[in-house]
């Protein structure tokens, strides 16, 4: 008996999303997308990467990187987080960031990987979100 309750609260806990207020506050909302847009800025003024933190988050986001490190990746970076406006604010901006980080195809792979949008929007709303998102893609 204990096992199953032990099992439902980790089903539980794998489907609410539970931060800190510092999270939240500082690093919730920068998207991969965003790090390489900062980076690409940081490269036009002459900031170097010998710094092993710089190194580090390059190698972070590059590892990552589905949007290509054009020259207009700023212009990318903005014209994603657009796509969010039209949700009138349906997601947190956890979810908003997880949404562009993993930018997954299918509606239902969206809801498989954050059980937190089940409800938010039909599966026809995220589907045409994600089409939408995708079209930034670089593969």
């Amino acid at each position: 008996m204990m096992e199953y309750e032990n099992e439902d609260q980790e089903q539980e806990n794998e489907n609410n999303i539970e931060l800190t207020p510092e999270f939240k506050k500082h690093a919730q909302g920068c998207t991969i997308i965003e790090y390489i847009s900062l980076i690409k800025n940081d490269e036009k003024n002459g900031i170097r990467d010998d710094n092993y933190i710089v190194k580090s988050t390059k190698e972070f986001a590059n590892m990552f990187n589905k949007y290509g490190f054009s020259d207009n990746i700023a212009h990318k970076a903005y014209d994603i987080r657009k796509i969010f406006k039209t949700c009138d604010d349906k997601f947190t901006q956890l979810e908003q960031t997880i949404l562009v980080d993993l930018a997954p195809s299918k509606a239902e792979e969206a809801f498989s990987l954050i059980p937190s949008l089940k409800g938010k929007v039909s599966e026809d709303e995220m589907q045409q979100l994600l089409d939408d998102l995708n079209k930034y893609v670089v593969m």
